[in-house]
């Protein structure tokens, strides 16, 4: 995307890291384009998180149009992670024998109808 300064942008940097996928501390914030061709980058000024003010630059492509695309892509991203984390839910369980179900204790029986008068 050919980014302009003043641009509305949400960051959704990631990057594999010893094959784990490793969000941006700012990941999903939304910030403005000040240097549109920054080296190649895109130098933005953070406008929300706990980074906010800071500046900071990213690739094009780790930058979305702030609105319906980034939220669609958030919502994707979300989506395909909960996708593999069920994945992830699954394989433990098969894994390991289940434990046995809770036996009810004495206390938890019910006492029978018409019992101690």
């Amino acid at each position: 995307a050919g980014w302009k300064v003043g641009d509305l942008v949400v960051i959704v940097k990631e990057e594999v890291k010893d094959g784990k996928v490793v969000k941006s501390t700012v990941y999903g914030e939304t910030a403005t384009v000040i240097d549109a061709d920054w080296n190649g980058m895109c130098k933005v000024k953070l406008k929300s998180g706990n980074q906010m003010g800071a500046t900071k630059s990213y690739k094009p492509e780790f930058l979305k149009k702030e609105g319906e695309e980034a939220e669609a892509y958030l919502n994707e991203r979300k989506e395909k992670e909960k996708e593999e984390g069920e994945g992830k839910g699954r394989q433990q369980e098969e894994e390991g024998p289940l434990p046995p179900p809770p036996q009810a204790s004495p206390s938890m029986v019910p006492p029978s109808p018409g019992g101690a008068k």
